[in-house]
């Protein structure tokens, strides 16, 4: 029969596993979010490229009527819009621009690659070894270290949807002016 006692003896030595399966699919989940969020932004950058060369080369075809220049106007703004934004997700930030800045003092992480880069490397190591000789001074850095990085997660993917809006929003635009151009040439103007 099985006591409350070894049930809670059990426990305590299944709790340090627990906790580092717990960090470690937290960090590979947020590494993840990042890539996509990256791989993402360089498909909208460029599908988008693609389509502004496309379009300045039948530029030239097609601007024979008035109506046209319009549909070419909105589908460059498009993509240059897009292409904008897609490129504020994927550029690199300073932690300052992540963590408020009330919050910001005091709190670093030996893991963040800013705050150990600010570092000498003998302090690097310094502090590193007192990082590793306790769990909880452990688990602050990585608690720290999950925390900028999910904040830098939420910015890319703000940037993201900004840019996947603007995108969609102007496909529809630039095809409506294309309709309204070609229902409006006359048959000389084709």
């Amino acid at each position: 029969m099985t006591t409350p006692m070894k049930v809670l003896e059990k426990n305590k030595k299944k709790k340090p596993q627990s906790v580092e399966t717990l960090f470690r699919n937290a960090l590979r989940s947020n590494l993840e979010l990042t890539a996509l969020a990256d791989s993402k932004a360089s498909i909208l950058i460029s599908v988008n490229g693609f389509i502004l060369t496309v379009i300045v080369t039948a530029s030239g075809l097609q601007m024979n009527h008035p109506l046209m220049v319009y549909p070419f106007i909105a589908i460059i703004i498009t993509a240059l819009g897009s292409i904008s934004f897609a490129t504020k997700a994927i550029q690199p930030r300073y932690k300052e621009h992540l963590i408020k800045k009330k919050h910001q003092e005091n709190y670093q992480s030996i893991l963040y690659f800013q705050d150990m880069a600010s570092l000498t490397p003998e302090a690097y190591l310094t502090q590193a070894k007192e990082v590793i000789l306790t769990t909880e001074a452990t688990q602050e850095n990585i608690l720290k270290h999950l925390h900028i990085l999910g904040a830098e997660i939420k910015i890319k993917y703000r940037w993201l949807r900004q840019a996947y809006n603007i995108f969609a929003v102007g496909l529809i635009l630039s095809m409506i002016l294309v309709v309204y151009a070609l229902l409006n040439m006359t048959p000389e103007g084709l």
